[in-house]
């Protein structure tokens, strides 16, 4: 289990101050480990914007010395259009996946 949270003032004549908010867990049993988390943001881009993301991971240890992962996340972010450069639309949501493996020797 992981909890972070963090927050600065922001020197730069912002009207409001960044910070985020970070948790995960994980469970391991066996040859399988599993994790999800998330991470929730204010104002760290730009005031007004709120960021989230949310991920999950799986790793199976097929044997000592080889490992299987995969992973799936999905960010999102939400910017005021006041707060845009001119000509950039929406934000869209971002999905990504990732697998891979690991072979130790």
């Amino acid at each position: 289990m992981t909890f972070s949270g963090a927050n600065r003032y922001d020197a730069d004549n912002r009207d409001e101050d960044p910070y985020n908010l970070y948790g995960k867990v994980g469970y391991k049993f066996g040859k399988w480990a599993f994790s999800v988390d998330y991470t929730y943001s204010e104002n760290v881009g730009a005031d007004d914007d709120e960021a989230q993301s949310i991920g999950t991971a799986v790793v199976w240890n097929v044997w000592e010395s080889v490992e299987l992962y995969g992973s799936y996340r999905w960010n999102d972010l939400d910017r005021d259009s006041d707060q845009r450069p001119a000509g950039v639309g929406n934000a869209k949501s971002i999905n990504s996946v990732m697998i891979g493996g690991r072979v130790k020797f």
